[in-house]
């Protein structure tokens, strides 16, 4: 008599389910280890993108002032409001650097729908205003040191700062970006 027949061969059953639930229960670790690390990384990715945008946005907006004799911009700063008939900076720049630009990957709030950018620009600083006459306007403007204005930013806190507050990444005269 074959005394083997009845007998079950270990190594053709396959996994137990003792060793489907340690495997199934390291890969929740490494699931709950990687889900931090990949959420923060998209939001640097969106960070990073936002600071792209505003190095497109003002490298834009020097090529309008060299075309245009160093003329500066005449808009207005927020178009919803409907205070003048002035066009919106990103109008005015949409043809050097199109519209995708002007809309913050973090905007959750539609600037972007509403303003036409989320964006801000520095009006006073950077660009032309109706009343040019004003001599505290002329003087802000002769005294801008590139470095320390900003030229467009985040219309509101879109990004979080290092020490856990709220922050806008801006673009200043000198063409660095930073969040502040």
């Amino acid at each position: 008599m074959d005394r083997d027949r009845g007998k079950i061969n270990r190594s053709s059953t396959g996994f137990t389910l003792t060793e489907l639930v340690v495997v199934i229960g390291i890969i929740g670790v490494i699931f709950g280890l990687l889900t931090p690390v990949i959420v923060r990384t998209r939001k640097a990715g969106r960070d990073l993108q936002c600071k792209s945008n505003l190095r497109q946005i003002f490298q834009a907006y020097k090529i309008y002032v060299s075309d245009n004799q160093g003329r500066k911009p005449m808009v207005t700063n927020r178009p919803s409001l409907g205070l003048n008939k002035l066009p919106s900076i990103s109008d005015v720049l949409a043809p050097y650097c199109g519209r995708k630009v002007f809309r913050c990957p973090l905007d959750k709030q539609e600037f972007f729908e509403t303003e036409g950018s989320s964006y801000e620009f520095n009006v006073i600083a950077y660009g032309r205003v109706v009343a040019q006459t004003d001599p505290l306007i002329t003087a802000v403007q002769m005294s801008v040191d590139p470095a320390s204005i900003p030229a467009f930013y985040d219309y509101e806190c879109f990004h979080g700062k290092e020490n856990g507050g709220r922050g806008k990444n801006a673009v200043f005269g000198d063409g660095h970006v930073e969040t502040f």
